[in-house]
């Protein structure tokens, strides 16, 4: 079993919602935005989280769906796309 450190998760929730994403200077979050475009992510983790919730019932993604609103998270992060 891979033991993920903290610094990765705090970047996937940067990543995917934008969580303390204004923690950081203005000009590394613009610079990292230019250098790694991403290209439609929000939608296709939106629908990723949909067909997860879907094919698991009451699984963790179901939960956050329906009772964080995590859907809406990713609509309202910081990033164009």
């Amino acid at each position: 079993m891979r033991i993920v450190d903290s610094t990765q998760c705090a970047g996937a929730r940067v990543d995917a919602i934008g969580l303390r994403s204004w923690q950081l200077p203005p000009e590394l979050f613009a610079e990292v935005v230019t250098r790694h475009p991403r290209h439609g992510v929000k939608q296709e983790f939106v629908a990723a989280l949909r067909t997860e919730s879907a094919l698991v019932l009451r699984g963790r993604v179901w939960f956050l769906r329906r009772d964080g609103a995590f859907g809406l998270a990713i609509a309202f992060a910081p990033f164009p796309s």
